[in-house]
């Protein structure tokens, strides 16, 4: 293999790993931090474009234009066009253009092939199970403030414990500002996943209707679900609730 293609290699290796790494980072429990991964890659691509210039201007014995390495490494997209033309004629430069597209269009081939390896189910679940564990030790802590922003990151991605105790936090006014109707959202949505706490939630919500009228028998309903599931407590509200009935009747 020629060493210009080499170098070629070299960029779709750097473009797959880092856009890897780069996605765990944002994906991950380190998500909130700034780390500044993205300029090593970058100035490693702008090196190896450098070598890349000098080393295809020898392969094609052409005495490489004063520099048109630097430009190319600098800003690849004017640089490489621009080298080519002034090294090769505009015939031919515009010919080594249109291929070079070729390569731009693997590039992103690649980087949404690493996107897609990344966010892998296996590494996905790794990294939401250390980052649940991280978020419900502030949150087991009564560190609710702390807790919250990773407990919401969690509830968007579908984890039910997670939307359940952001659920709770809203309904309670627990290191976020009260809101009934987002403490609504978040139990029906853990609810919905068979989450017994959330289901307990949502049926206290039925029942006492804060932030929503009040629906015995839509509050029975998720009190049974919750009771199902093993909640003792939900048994008990359904015992006092069928003694009010009979009560009444």
């Amino acid at each position: 293999m020629a060493k210009k293609n080499i170098y070629l290699m070299l960029i779709l290796v750097v473009i797959f790993i880092s856009t890897i790494i780069d996605v765990k980072i944002e994906t991950g429990v380190y998500k909130h931090y700034q780390s500044g991964f993205f300029i090593v890659p970058a100035i490693l691509i702008m090196f190896l474009v450098f070598a890349w210039c000098i080393e295809h201007a020898k392969h094609f014995e052409i005495e490489l234009p004063r520099g048109a390495a630097f430009l190319s490494a600098l800003v690849p997209y004017v640089g490489v066009p621009i080298y080519f033309f002034r090294g090769f004629g505009f015939k031919n430069g515009l010919f080594k253009t249109i291929k070079s597209i070729g390569f731009l269009i693997l590039n992103l081939v690649v980087g949404i092939f690493a996107m897609w390896v990344a966010d892998d189910p296996i590494s996905h679940t790794s990294n939401t199970i250390s980052q649940h564990a991280i978020v419900s030790d502030d949150f087991d802590n009564e560190n609710y403030k702390s807790a919250f922003a990773g407990l919401q990151d969690l509830a968007i991605l579908d984890n039910a414990s997670a939307q359940s105790r952001v659920a709770w936090m809203y309904y309670n006014g627990q290191g976020v500002e009260q809101d009934y109707k987002q403490a609504l959202y978040w139990y029906t949505r853990a609810a919905g996943q068979n989450y017994p706490q959330a289901q307990l939630g949502l049926g206290d919500m039925y029942f006492t209707g804060k932030g929503i009228d009040v629906d015995i028998e839509k509050a029975k309903y998720w009190f049974r679900k919750a009771e199902e599931n093993g909640v003792a407590e939900a048994q008990e509200i359904l015992d006092i609730l069928e003694n009010i009935e009979k009560t009444n009747d």
